[in-house]
């Protein structure tokens, strides 16, 4: 099975983004903060350490706890 980054002629994959885009653009790719590895430069959560990237948003650990809560006490009420 042939691998699609491996063109015989050595240009790029012929599914992927094309020199004009990539100077355009840049890469897809940036490292990760915490571990150093590649990641999507659109990815709010590192794939291999679980690093959230910088002025990513993220859902506090009371409000959770605070819609559990609820949610026990809506289903207490019911039954």
């Amino acid at each position: 099975m042939r691998d699609f980054d491996d063109n015989a002629d050595g240009d790029l994959d012929p599914l992927g983004p094309s020199e004009d885009d990539l100077e355009r653009f840049g890469d897809a790719f940036v490292l990760c903060a915490s571990c150093g590895k590649a990641m999507f430069d659109q990815a709010t959560v590192c794939p291999y350490c679980g690093f959230i990237a910088p002025g990513t948003s993220r859902t506090p650990w009371w409000v959770i706890i605070a819609a559990l809560v609820a949610l026990v006490a809506m289903l207490l009420l019911v039954f």
